[in-house]
């Protein structure tokens, strides 16, 4: 693919999602943290994945290549980044890096089906204004369980 092309997905509210597609091999999005976007966030790791992957660093709405909306609350970017997964239009590799991990947790749910591995970097793992809470519950457990049934 070429290092230029540009991956866009239209999010259930119509604002344009869109990154950066570079490499060959997979699919794997990658979903940034609060303070970043696709076009900067992954500078230093993509010369390390672009020969295994089809890398797509997507911006959340109101950062790098994407449009923007009033409208920044979790559910509505868990949204954006279903909708980009899907619109890969095969089973993807989904990484996220900060609240973009909350983001891709939540991204994924929706968008199952779709995803076919999932790998969380420094998630927030604590009550944020995110509205998520990891600890008191029985999130782990679960987690941990699955992952030992194999069902990633």
């Amino acid at each position: 693919m070429n290092e230029g092309q540009i991956h866009r997905a239209v999010s259930d509210d119509g604002t344009e999602i869109a990154g950066r597609v570079q490499g060959q091999g997979p699919p794997l999005v990658l979903v940034h943290g609060g303070l970043g976007n696709g076009e900067f966030s992954f500078r230093f790791m993509l010369p390390f994945l672009v020969d295994h992957f089809t890398c797509f660093s997507m911006s959340t709405r109101g950062r790098g290549l994407s449009g923007d909306s009033a409208d920044h609350s979790r559910a509505r970017l868990s949204e954006d980044v279903a909708g980009f997964v899907k619109s890969v239009g095969e089973p993807v590799a989904l990484f996220g890096h900060s609240s973009g991990a909350a983001l891709a947790i939540s991204g994924a749910a929706l968008a199952a089906e779709d995803v076919v591995a999932l790998t969380l970097y420094e998630p927030p793992l604590h009550e944020t204004g995110w509205g998520t809470k990891f600890s008191g519950d029985d999130t782990w457990r679960r987690t941990n369980a699955a992952v030992a049934e194999g069902k990633l």
